[in-house]
């Protein structure tokens, strides 16, 4: 459940995130520009894990978790969680049992952005957390298993989904991800910021 603290930080994400998705090629632009990004809820009667967000970001920057109804192509995302500087979005049950694709996405204040995606099958009744925030001249996420909080590990069978000029690597192509290269981005580990967005797509964002 979204709580009113949340909901202002949720509705600027909303925007700005759809903005991204349909600028990246995630999705067709609607005809009706009133069309906001769902928020992600686990199928009824579905296996799920526990899917917690953390992130680091200056002030005036936001982040958010996206997951994609098509994980294989990385299309239909819906928004897990969004927070800010100052709060971290609440925990949500993430389906488990099947093949997932999820992003970690940050928009900074001056309107750049920057995502990294991975694409992993989570376990039922495990406990998952993706932590990013900005690093340089980009950003940097990891996702772990935090099922046992003091030997937090990378999930058997994460593959990172983009990668520099591409939106969604076919998963045939997906970088399987071992040791420190559990934090996405290049080989320097930080993911490039982009400056795709318009000051239109992103008015609810920026003015909170």
């Amino acid at each position: 459940m979204i709580s009113t603290l949340a909901a202002p930080i949720l509705r600027g994400m909303s925007l700005w995130l759809l903005a991204i998705a349909l600028i990246a090629g995630c999705a067709t632009p609607p005809a009706n520009n009133s069309a906001k990004l769902q928020p992600y809820v686990a199928p009824t009667g579905a296996p799920t894990a526990k899917l917690a967000v953390r992130g680091a970001v200056p002030t005036g920057d936001y982040f958010g978790v996206l997951v994609y109804d098509d994980a294989d192509n990385c299309k239909e995302p819906r928004l897990a969680g969004a927070g800010s500087s100052t709060r971290n979005p609440d925990s949500v049950a993430l389906a488990a049992g099947g093949l997932q694709t999820l992003a970690f996405v940050m928009v900074k204040a001056n309107k750049q952005s920057c995502t990294v995606r991975w694409s992993f099958t989570p376990q039922s009744n495990k406990t998952y957390v993706v932590n990013g925030g900005a690093l340089g001249a980009g950003c940097t996420a990891s996702l772990l298993d935090a099922s046992n909080p003091d030997r937090m590990r990378i999930p058997e069978g994460l593959v990172r989904r983009n990668a520099p000029g591409v939106f969604c690597l076919p998963l045939a192509q997906a970088v399987p991800i071992k040791g420190n290269a559990a934090r996405g981005g290049q080989s320097d580990g930080a993911a490039v910021l982009n400056s795709a967005a318009t000051t239109d797509d992103l008015q609810g964002l920026i003015g909170k």
